[in-house]
């Protein structure tokens, strides 16, 4: 590990430790091992120049490279590639330069700007060769050697975090299969994919990976597992494989993944740096100060297996402070996280250590005079608190323990007599305190400074003056009050500060305006630490930049000897010196820097002590704590301060604030008591008043102390009294408020209520189902996928249609094959005929005939359907065959091929889903509404009874028969909503009461079988009252609705109340007789009505039961729809990504068919253009042919004359730039003798032709050259069109080979979907009579073979084998009628070649007869004819290629001189490049000389100005020179660059 500048070798097994130091000064900035462990770098920083990399062997730590100029200040990071071979680097500000080396040749491979700000981390993939990662301040970024045209390149891919925030990256590691895994701010866990975030990694329950930053990853390639540490001080161990396969959850959120196992770190320290040591365990370097080492378990994946060991302690914090005791080798040092440590620097031993829990921020040591041992320290802490401590042989003594600040003490001294201590903290408050002989602090006063952020802080020499100073440079001086009576004398004092001053200590006073005098320490940085021996012969100054520089002093007159020795020991980087010390022996001394290193060195100006002396200074012992309390007169241990303990100044308040509450509960007392003697006094006026006689006795108000009180009492009693009435009210209120509440969030929503509907006499009962009313997104939902599935539906309908339509096409191809074999023969009508008054020659009809002849083979050719020819009516049947025949394999087939339009997605789930849902919705509905309707029913019912049962009532008054009727009504879970109504006081106290007795009875049961039929009086039990029911259903109901006919209402109650008035033994028989039957008429309507509604109720709740059924099967439908949504849902994102590509491969695809057929349409215009300057050129043929027909004198020159060759001037395009004409020949048509004529010279009319028909023959010529040159360009264009077409037919052929392979792989997905969908359970509830699967007419026990296929389809399959068996029929017939027709065409066809024959025979007849030999026709016409534009054309392809071998030949010649030129020239620019490396190196060897032979710090800065801006003036124009030269030599080279460009000097 680095430490400062030096690298420390450790080897645990013995904890011996080598030190290598460092070779440039700035400090080391990162170490690596090789991978065969035999070799390490060393990537270091500089000021003064690039530092370098250097590579040592190991063991032997020699330097076997230096790798130079990889970076212009500083390294960041470095590492080796797995092979070894290569090296990476990256730089630090400003370059931030990514290298690679070859380190074994020391050559750079490559170099290319890793990023804009710090990189934190490089390396190399572990899987893939030329590929690397890295890392730093908000990136990642990913690396790829890449073989390009101008040779081997860098070329790095961000890492887009997307939605996330931009988060720093500490490390990062490679997985297996290429997927990078990152740490982030936030902790959590980031995988990346392709350079994108491809899920976010975190614990169950959505809490981060750790609790803070996430500092380090490691990944075992072995075991396969990942260790994470972060800011919460644990590792964890994660699984590679799980975290190779995480995929963000819904809406992106992150992968929940559980650690294998946990490590909390001792300490609870951050990691930062993280080790794999074998099998067996880890080193983890913590930033609280430890090396650790965790043990193994032989299960990883056991938590509990693991076990912390420190190997080593460090500052953590960084040092604060550094004291050496002068009679042992003990040195005392202070970290910023609040440990105090005494450290035996001989043996490097922790002689004793102790740790507070706030963060320490200063340190300062008793002087002599107050610890003769200097043993006791005294430390600030950040939480304004101070401590005093001394060390003893078993341990620290805390002396004291004070609050005095509520902010950190940034200082802390204590003088020289040891009687002062003063405390400064960060707000500019200073705390005195009293050093006692026991060594207890008594605080004394405090004051405020003049300004914030006071840095540091020394008493004067005789203890009265406090020297303060603040980070803005100002020094103060405070005077202390005169506690002693110490004489206030001025003494000087010594400066050390930053800025144009820096690496100077000044020594001052305040007698004096200016510094007594000024010493340069240290040359380039500032002066942080200052301290001298104890001998005084050494002074030692350490600097901001990590420097030591130890001086020479004469102890006599306390100046400098002249000696001195500087090294830079710590790095530049964070690592200010913050403590030296010196021994007590001056042999060594200690340096101590922020970063929490600490050094010891031996003085190199002072001879080694003796081995004597130095075992007598190792004999001496600390007294332990018992003893040193015993010599200071038996003081016990001050405690220690507690969490969150007052300041001193609030303790002050604290009391004082006592003091008050204390005097004050004093003087409530002595009150009380003074009014409990007055009201002593009072009641014994009272009693001797009332003991007096009647005539002494005073009026009792007189008596009264305040005759206003009782009426204050009385109002501040009503005042109470309004106010429990408010408060009562207000309960009340709040109360309804809640109810309401309630309500409308259980029984708002619903939209209907369960209730319970009893029979009448048969016991049986029937519910409704409790029904919520769905909401409004869900009905929307529900009404889109309504539509969707109309729409889907019409679809169908419309293609079904259509194909309907397709199939009824006629057929045409037997007609037109039939038309085709007609009897009639054309042969016979191109024939010349016998008329001798025809004007046409044989020569001249024969070639139209031929030209007929071919135009009938053409046409016949044309309309013979080729092998690919598919019948349109073949077509409709196959396509309506494949839309409703339908895939009838199972869907467990390997072979299974779902239709497209039947593939399941996502949105076609949900909306099936919510179809079930509507659908069984609508059924509760329904019953809903049916059993309401029921109990509608039964009310009107019951009020009929009602009205029976008061006719029966009369009747049987009248009749003398007693048998109660009790009142009918319905029962309370028939009517819930009646319940959920407000209920009064007296409903409650109802309530309660009925309550009461019913649990005082313990009896009772509910209705009976006739349900809602109990008393209406108060008495008899429910039991009972369902049985009077029971009775007046079997006797009596809805007798008033069936009164006599004829009688009104009113006629019936009059009759019933005379009737009821009448005795039984008044009524006549016939009266009698009349009641008895209208009585069993009655009985027997209300039986027949009770009847008649329990058959409904027995329906209802048949229907329920079959409604239970079917909601239960719909239940457990959308159950199974739930899994196939969860499914799908996982497939939807792969699915949308080859739809996508399958969407653009057709969108390709059809843009591909529009330019073909664009090209087909401008082929055509071209092959029409160019059929049509044939025929122009054929007329200007023939209008010769015209026009010579009478000249047979002078035919054949004239026909040389339009056939010549000449040369004609051919107008250039705009493009050429000039107005200049080539001529070109035309070639001729004619044998060689046109060739002689052309040689002749100039063309001129033939003597004795006319002069008209000469220039007539002229213009024809220059017609048929125009029409030969635009036939020309015409085939040039063709030409072009063909190749685009070809070129357009191949990338259409790709594109379909394209298509086809995402087809395959969209085929491929939905069978691996479908096969996931069908691993999913499916319940399905079958009827006995449903179930055709049957052995020996008995259910198998094995149902493996079975499969669930419903009626419908099975029906359809049945229906359709008959069609099947049809349509075969069909096609017999059809196929014995095209074998008739077959036999037909035949016998014609043999017909027509027997007629071919004979006319052939008699052809070669007629040529034996006339010729003596068969001719061939057709090579007889081309005797003595030859193809003039074939041998035009021959003519210029010989001359363009002479014309291209040449300009070929000129353009190579060309090509070589500006190869030789730019060769030239680029030598020239590298000799450029070197002199400029070479001004660049001068001027820096120039600024180098400036700075050294800068003058003293108070010298006149005006002249150093001027001298410095002379040398810059003579610089920049050397560099102006140098940078014109380049920019001339960048514009030739840019200028050789351009294709056929000339270069100007």
């Amino acid at each position: 590990m680095g430490v400062g500048c030096m690298v420390l070798l450790l080897h645990l097994p013995t904890m011996k430790q080598r030190w290598l130091p460092g070779r440039d000064g700035g400090g080391v900035a990162a170490v690596a091992v090789h991978p065969s462990r035999q070799h390490f770098l060393v990537a270091e920083r500089c000021k003064s120049r690039p530092p370098a990399i250097y590579i040592y062997a190991y063991p032997s730590l020699e330097l076997v490279q230096t790798l130079a100029a990889g970076t212009e200040r500083s390294y960041s990071c470095a590492v080796f590639s797995p092979d070894g071979a290569m090296l990476a680097s990256v730089g630090s500000s400003p370059d931030y330069l990514l290298t690679l080396w070859n380190w074994a040749s020391g050559a750079t491979l490559l170099r290319c700007k890793a990023f804009s700000q710090e990189v934190y981390a490089v390396r190399f993939s572990p899987h893939f060769d030329g590929s690397l990662v890295t890392c730093g301040t908000g990136h990642i970024r990913f690396w790829r050697m890449a073989d390009t045209f101008t040779g081997l390149k860098l070329q790095g891919d961000l890492g887009k975090f997307g939605s996330l925030e931009l988060s720093d990256v500490a490390a990062f590691v490679e997985l297996p299969d290429g997927q990078v895994l990152s740490s982030s701010e936030s902790g959590s866990l980031l995988l990346w994919d392709g350079g994108l975030v491809k899920a976010v990694i975190a614990r169950p329950g959505g809490a981060p990976c750790h609790a803070g930053p996430v500092a380090v990853l490691l990944h075992d390639s072995q075991s396969n597992y990942v260790v994470s540490g972060g800011g919460d001080g644990v590792l964890r161990l994660w699984d590679a494989a799980r975290l190779a396969d995480a995929e963000p959850g819904k809406g992106g959120a992150a992968c929940q993944v559980r650690p294998a196992a946990e490590v909390v770190l001792p300490g609870g320290g951050c990691p930062r740096g993280l080790l794999w040591q074998g099998r067996s365990s880890w080193l983890v370097l913590s930033d609280c100060g430890a090396l650790l080492r965790v043990a193994l378990p032989l299960n990883l994946l056991d938590s509990k297996g693991f076990a912390a060991s420190r190997l080593l302690e460090l500052h953590a914090g960084g040092v604060l402070g550094a004291y050496t005791c002068p009679h042992r080798h003990v040195v005392i040092t202070a970290a910023g996280s609040g440990a105090i440590n005494a450290i035996s620097y001989r043996s490097g031993q922790v002689l004793q250590q102790r740790q507070f829990s706030s963060r320490a921020t200063c340190m300062a040591m008793l002087p002599v005079s107050a610890d003769a041992e200097q043993r006791t320290a005294v430390l600030g802490f950040a939480d304004g608190s101070l401590r005093l401590l001394r060390l003893c042989a078993d341990g620290w003594r805390l002396l004291a323990a004070v609050q005095p600040h509520k902010v950190p003490v940034t200082c802390v001294a204590a003088s020289s007599d040891g009687q002062k201590l003063a405390a400064v903290a960060s707000d500019g408050r200073v705390f005195f305190f009293q050093l006692t002989a026991g060594a207890a602090l008594w605080p004394q006063l405090s004051c405020q400074l003049p300004g914030p952020s006071p840095c540091c802080s020394c008493w004067s020499p005789d203890g009265c003056c406090l020297l303060v100073g603040f980070s803005s440079g100002v020094v103060v001086e405070l005077t202390v009050p005169d506690w002693n009576s110490i004489d206030n004398s001025s003494s000087s004092f010594l400066v050390w500060v930053a800025g144009q001053g820096a690496g100077q200590v000044l020594e001052c006073s305040w007698d004096h305006a200016r510094p007594l005098s000024s010493t340069t320490a240290m040359a380039d940085a500032a002066v942080t630490a200052v301290s001298s021996s104890w001998s005084g012969s050494y002074a030692l100054l350490g600097s901001a930049d990590g420097a030591v520089r130890l001086e020479g002093r004469h102890t006599s007159n306390n100046t400098w000897d002249g000696r001195h020795w500087q090294c830079p020991l710590h790095g530049l980087r964070s690592s200010p010196i913050t403590a030296l010390a010196m021994a007590f022996d001056d042999s060594c001394f200690i340096s101590a820097a922020k970063d929490g290193s600490l050094l010891l060195l031996s003085n190199p100006l002072h001879p080694q002590p003796a081995e004597a002396a130095n075992a007598a200074a190792q004999d001496l012992q600390l007294p332990s704590m018992a003893a040193d309390a015993a010599a200071a007169g038996g003081l016990a241990d001050a405690p220690d301060l507690q969490q969150d303990a007052p300041s001193l100044e609030e303790a002050r308040q604290a009391a004082q604030h006592s003091q008050q509450a204390a005097a004050a509960a004093a003087a409530r007392e002595q009150l009380v008591a003074a009014v409990a003697v007055l009201r002593r006094e009072h009641a014994a006026l009272v009693a001797e008043n009332n003991a007096r006689p009647p005539g002494q006795q005073l009026p009792r108000h007189m008596l009264d102390i305040d005759a206003g009180l009782d009426a204050l009492v009385e109002q501040e009693r009503a005042a109470l009294l309004a106010d429990a009435k408010a408060q009562v009210a207000y309960d009340a209120e709040l109360a309804q408020l809640r109810l309401r509440k309630l309500q409308a969030y259980y029984t708002a929503s619903l939209a209907v209520h369960h209730l319970t509907l009893h029979a009448l006499r048969s016991g049986s009962s029937v519910s409704t189902i409790r029904q919520a009313e769905l909401p409004k997104e869900l009905l929307l939902s529900i009404q889109e996928a309504e539509q969707e599935e109309a729409a889907q539906h019409q679809l169908r309908q419309d293609l079904s249609r259509q194909l309907s339509n397709t199939g009824s096409a006629s057929k045409k191809g037997s007609a037109h094959l039939q038309e085709l074999a007609g009897d009639a023969d054309p042969s016979r009508q191109g024939l010349p005929g016998q008329d001798a008054s025809s004007m046409q020659s044989r020569a001249e009809l024969w070639p139209q005939s031929k030209k007929a002849r071919a135009a009938e083979w053409a046409a016949f050719n044309a309309s013979r359907p080729d092998e690919t020819y598919e019948a349109p009516a073949d077509l409709a049947a196959l396509a309506e065959a494949a839309a409703t025949i339908g895939d009838y394999k199972l869907k467990s087939d390997a072979g299974y091929v779902l239709p497209e339009d039947q593939r399941l997605t996502p949105s076609r789930k949900r909306s099936q889903m919510l179809l079930l849902v509507r659908d069984m919705t609508s059924a509760q509905s329904s019953f809903n509404a049916r059993v309401l309707a029921l109990r509608d029913e039964k009310r009107g019912l019951l009020a009929r009874l009602n009205a029976a049962r008061q006719r029966l009532s009369v009747i049987n008054n009248l009749l003398g028969i007693t048998e109660p009727l009790p009142e009918l009504h319905m029962l309370p879970e028939e009517e819930p909503e009646q319940q959920l109504q407000d209920v009064s006081e007296a409903q409650v106290a109802e309530h309660h009461a009925a309550k009461k007795a019913a649990a005082d009875k313990a009896a009772g049961t509910t209705a009976g079988g006739l349900g809602g039929f109990a008393g209406a009086k108060a008495g008899p039990s429910k039991q009972a009252a369902a049985d009077a029911h029971k009775q007046a259903g079997a006797g009596g109901s809805a007798a008033a609705a069936k009164q006599p006919r004829g009688a009104s209402s009113a006629d019936a109650v009059q009759r019933s109340a005379s009737e009821a008035g009448a005795a039984p033994a008044t009524l006549s028989h016939t009266q009698l007789r009349t009641l008895h039957v209208e009585r069993q008429h009655l009985l027997d309507d209300i039986t027949r009505q009770c009847a008649a509604f329990d058959a409904s109720i027995a329906a209802v709740r048949t229907a329920q039961l079959e409604l239970g059924v079917g909601i239960k099967a719909a239940e457990g439908q959308l159950l199974t729809m739930t899994r196939e949504l969860a499914v799908l849902q996982e497939a939807e994102v792969q699915e949308l990504v080859l739809e996508a590509k399958r969407a653009a491969k057709a969108a390709e695809q059809a843009e591909l068919a529009g330019r073909l057929a664009e090209v087909g349409r401008a082929l055509d215009a071209k092959r029409a253009e160019g059929d049509a300057a044939a025929a122009r050129r054929a007329a200007v043929v023939a209008e010769l042919e015209v026009l010579l027909a009478d000249q047979d004198a002078f035919r054949e020159q004239l026909t040389k004359v339009f056939n010549r060759r000449i040369k004609r001037s051919r107008r250039h395009g705009a493009g050429d730039g000039s107005g200049s004409s080539d001529s070109e020949d035309s070639g001729c048509e004619g044998g060689s003798d046109s060739g002689s004529d052309d040689e002749a010279g100039e063309e001129v009319c033939p003597p004795g032709c006319e002069l008209g028909l000469y220039e007539r023959v002229v213009e024809l010529r220059g017609r048929r050259l125009d029409e030969e040159e635009a036939g020309g360009e015409v085939g040039k264009a063709l030409e072009g069109i063909r190749k685009e077409r070809e070129l357009l037919g191949k990338k259409a052929r790709l594109l379909e080979q394209a298509l086809a392979a995402v087809n395959q792989s969209v085929l491929e997905f939905q069978q691996e979907k479908q096969a996931r969908l069908n691993q999913l359970p499916t319940v399905v509830s079958l009827r006995l009579h449903q179930v055709e699967f049957l052995e020996g007419r008995r259910l198998p026990h094995d149902l493996s073979g079975a499969v669930v296929f419903s009626q419908q389809q099975l029906g359809r399959l049945k229906q359709r084998m008959q069609e099947l068996d049809e349509e075969r029929a069909a096609l017999r017939q059809q196929q014995k009628e095209l074998r008739r027709q077959h036999h037909q065409l035949q016998a014609d066809k043999a017909a027509k070649q027997g007629h071919l024959a004979e006319l052939s025979a008699k052809c070669r007849d007629v040529q034996m007869l006339k010729f003596g030999q068969v001719i061939d026709v057709v090579l007889l016409d081309t005797i003595g004819v030859r193809n003039r534009a074939a041998d035009e054309l021959r003519e210029a392809l010989k001359q363009q290629l002479s014309t291209g071998t040449r300009e070929l030949a000129e353009w190579d010649a060309k090509i070589a001189a500006k190869r030789r030129e730019l060769l030239a020239l680029s030598r020239e620019n590298t000799t450029a490049l070197n002199t400029v490396a070479e001004l660049t190196r001068t001027q820096r060897e120039l600024e180098a000389v400036v700075m050294a032979g800068r003058s003293a710090l108070w010298s006149d800065p005006l002249d150093a100005r001027r001298a410095a801006v002379a040398e810059r003036d003579k610089l920049v124009a050397t560099i102006n020179s140098r940078a014109g030269r380049l920019d001339s030599l960048r514009s030739q080279i840019a200028a050789l660059k351009r294709k056929n460009t000339s270069v100007y000097s």
